[in-house]
């Protein structure tokens, strides 16, 4: 999915509610990029783009209503053929005998061919809106780590750069501009008295 333009990979065991919570997603406003099955393909070092097999792409499986197409039905700007994945978010069956994370401090992830992405476990239960909760995690500036920011004044090479004031001894002063003024006035002054002796 891509949420905000956060690529959001929804994980979870069968009939957890994913495509659900996909749908759901896309009538907010979101864009689907597969559903079921998605290919992970690894480019440079650290960058993992997501993508959808062409037999199912812009198609979506809903248990009571089958086969659907979200291209006919929300338009094109409800799908995209591809998108980085930044984020996992794994759905879980409420377990009320385990602990879950509160404060968000926990620094899990996923790992996808050798990359570690930033994992959020959101366990579900009834009454609970996963949809709106994975948007409020992609919203979040910094969720889990993802959204890797540029530090301000760095370069495209990833090099920082900073303008330094010129220090003041590289200023002129208004002194010595003052001196420089002076100075030459003095030289007009007498070149211009050197050519009135002369015509005289």
């Amino acid at each position: 999915m891509d949420v905000l333009g956060l690529g959001v990979l929804i994980a979870g065991e069968s009939g957890i509610g994913k495509s659900e919570c996909a749908l759901d997603l896309i009538v907010r406003g979101h864009r689907l990029v597969a559903d079921d099955t998605v290919e992970v393909r690894r480019r440079q070092e650290t960058i993992l783009i997501g993508t959808c097999p062409e037999l199912t792409r812009y198609h979506m499986e809903l248990r009571g209503l089958g086969v659907i197409n979200i291209m006919e039905l929300f338009g094109v700007a409800s799908t995209r053929s591809s998108k980085r994945v930044e984020l996992v978010v794994q759905l879980e069956r409420w377990d009320p005998s385990r602990e879950y994370e509160r404060l968000g401090l926990d620094d899990a992830a996923y790992e996808i061919l050798g990359l570690r992405v930033p994992l959020i476990r959101m366990p579900v239960a009834p009454g609970r809106n996963i949809a709106i909760l994975v948007e409020v995690a992609a919203r979040n500036p910094a969720p889990q780590g993802a959204r890797p920011s540029r530090s301000a004044g760095a370069g495209r090479n990833g090099s920082s750069r900073h303008c330094a004031p010129r220090r003041a001894r590289d200023a002129p002063s208004r002194s010595t501009r003052g001196s420089r003024c002076c100075r030459r006035r003095t030289k007009r002054m007498k070149s211009s008295g050197a050519r009135d002796g002369q015509r005289r």
